[in-house]
């Protein structure tokens, strides 16, 4: 009687060592699922942020091309801070369309 109580102890306690193991492995799953789906929704939000930036950049892109087409037709320099602010948003749309 005495072994078989040992025995049932020893089985006890491998089993409890067992659902330790389970649950730790159940919660890193879960722990991982939780994090991908942020990293998931955070990496859409970028995409979606990316895209919105490039559609605003084209819109800006035409209203500078203009703005040059009208100082060559009028024979005056575009303004030394919107050409740079062209520039820059040239530098944008490569970065953009790299990204994309």
């Amino acid at each position: 009687m005495r072994t078989q109580r040992r025995v049932f102890e020893k089985l006890s306690e491998s089993t409890k060592v067992e659902l330790a193991s389970e649950r730790i492995e159940l919660g890193l799953a879960q722990d991982f699922l939780k994090e991908y789906k942020k990293a998931q929704s955070t990496f859409d939000d970028g995409v979606s942020a990316i895209d919105r930036a490039s559609e605003l950049a084209e819109v800006a892109n035409k209203t500078y091309l203009e703005i040059q087409k009208i100082s060559k037709d009028l024979g005056v320099p575009v303004d030394k801070n919107i050409k740079r602010l062209g520039d820059n948003l040239d530098f944008y749309i490569k970065a953009i369309n790299k990204l994309k």
